[in-house]
């Protein structure tokens, strides 16, 4: 079979995953949505020697109920809400392309801003948003544009865009190295096929997403623990989970 026909990836059943000395690159619609999605699980995996760095592609500058504020001033105040989040996290990087809330779309451009980040960072795994999950029959709710497009550009990006030397060649002449992600992790709440257990660090994901007062309050913080983390962890057997599909990509 000729090398740009098909990725040969692994779909892996499983609970454990070893992060230490690995590098994640979490790519990202909005801020706040690593902290609702896997924030557990990276506050487990950096506490386990993981490193990571977040990219964000729009400025959230729409998700507000407060008439009061307009869209320039609520860019302003999640990317703050952002940095705290990231400060917490001691993130090695966190980046920002701005793009308008609810617009994104899966273009070339946007594609070639994640490769040029995967090339610069290297990383060993990458989580995003699983671009099939439409909807979701268990939160019954309709999945966000933008989190659509940005799981089908980061994974165009992933393979085959970052490895491929004749794929933005511009990134060479700037001594950017073509890149292999060994590892897929994306947010699915319906059909995942990997399980973390964060049921120690439940209070700490809380805190994490009180970085965000702009998106959620303590009892809506409260709520989608309960609904969704309690949910998850009773797939395994655990008071609370964080769940995915994991890919593994040789």
């Amino acid at each position: 079979m000729k090398r740009d026909q098909i990725c040969s990836i692994s779909l892996n059943e499983m609970t454990d995953f070893d992060p230490k000395g690995k590098k994640i690159l979490v790519i990202s619609a909005h801020p706040d949505d690593l902290d609702f999605c896997a924030g557990g699980t990276l506050l487990k995996w950096l506490g386990q020697g993981a490193k990571a760095a977040i990219v964000i592609c729009t400025n959230g500058d729409k998700g507000t109920e407060d008439k009061n504020l307009d869209s320039q001033q609520l860019a302003k105040i999640r990317q703050t809400e952002q940095l705290e989040a990231s400060k917490m996290l001691d993130l090695d990087k966190t980046w920002f392309l701005n793009y308008p809330d609810a617009h994104l779309e899966a273009t070339a451009e946007l594609k070639e801003k994640i490769v040029r980040l995967i090339r610069e960072y290297q990383p060993d795994v990458v989580m995003s948003f699983d671009p099939t999950e439409r909807y979701s029959l268990t939160k019954k709710e309709i999945n966000h544009p933008d989190h659509l497009a940005v799981g089908e550009a980061a994974l165009s990006a992933v393979y085959p865009l970052a490895r491929d030397f004749l794929t933005f060649p511009e990134h060479q002449r700037e001594g950017l190295r073509t890149h292999k992600v060994k590892d897929l992790f994306l947010y699915n709440f319906d059909k995942p096929n990997f399980w973390v257990d964060i049921t120690d660090l439940i209070k700490l994901k809380s805190e994490l997403l009180a970085k965000h007062p702009s998106q959620c309050t303590k009892s809506e913080i409260e709520g989608e623990l309960e609904k969704w983390n309690a949910r998850a962890g009773k797939e395994i057997g655990v008071s609370y989970a964080e769940s995915f599909i994991h890919l593994e990509i040789d």
